[in-house]
């Protein structure tokens, strides 16, 4: 059986229809530089549908207002038979306290909360 580096098969597969740009999937990490995002926090935190970011509180007391939170953590992203990921999150809060939530998503379209990333979070 004949052996092909993984560049040379890289190179093949994607000479064979490849995909474009836009089909190409969301990077996980989200860099510093890229806008402040705003997340939800609600009970459940259904999963993004093209609008803002949606999450679910599964530890801490939420504040009332909106504040910023810096991301801790970003664990349990495996996605499911549906294709969606139901990555769990925690992270510290402007006044020091922190959260956990549970942010449902498809990968595909929303990259995940990113460790080190400061967010903006909102009750909801």
């Amino acid at each position: 059986m004949r052996r092909f580096s993984p560049l040379l098969l890289a190179l093949v597969l994607a000479g064979c229809g490849g995909s474009s740009e836009a089909d190409l999937p969301v990077p996980h990490l989200v860099t510093e530089a890229a806008p402040l995002r705003t997340v939800l926090v609600g009970k459940d935190g259904a999963p993004d549908a093209g609008g803002p970011i949606r999450a679910g509180l599964l530890e801490g007391r939420m504040p009332r207002a909106a504040t910023t939170a810096v991301v801790l953590t970003d664990t349990d992203c495996t996605p499911d038979f549906a294709g969606i990921s139901h990555c769990r999150n925690e992270l510290r809060l402007a006044d020091g306290s922190t959260i956990a939530v549970r942010h449902h998503h498809d990968m595909q379209r929303y990259s995940c909360l990113s460790p080190g990333e400061k967010i903006r979070i909102v009750p909801g």
